[in-house]
């Protein structure tokens, strides 16, 4: 699980606002930590609203059924189970980095 902030970064959603819609439209306002199932739906979410700016919106997004989304996706060439195993590979890269400290004794 990760933190809000953590996924925000990772999906790089630059306004808290927009992630806070975002988070209120999927019914996830207010937790701390998201899981990566409601982490993928927001990554779905917001490849839908960029597909067509302005003119998709978050309720669009959950009218639309999930064979729909596949078939839009698939369209418009986006393979959003690669962009999501992407996701958890950069993020668990980013978990991997330790430091090791070594202290020499005179």
């Amino acid at each position: 699980m990760l933190t809000v902030s953590e996924v925000r970064s990772l999906l790089e959603i630059q306004s808290r606002d927009t992630m806070n819609e975002d988070l209120k439209a999927l019914g996830l306002f207010g937790c701390d930590r998201l899981m990566w199932s409601q982490i993928r739906k927001l990554l779905e979410m917001r490849k839908f609203l960029g597909l067509k700016p302005g003119i998709h919106s978050r309720e669009q997004f959950l009218r639309t059924s999930k064979e729909q989304l596949n078939t839009l996706f698939v369209r418009y060439g986006l393979n959003i189970e690669e962009q999501f195993q992407l996701l958890q590979t950069q993020q668990q890269g980013t978990h991997r980095v330790t430091v090791q400290l070594v202290l020499e004794r005179d």
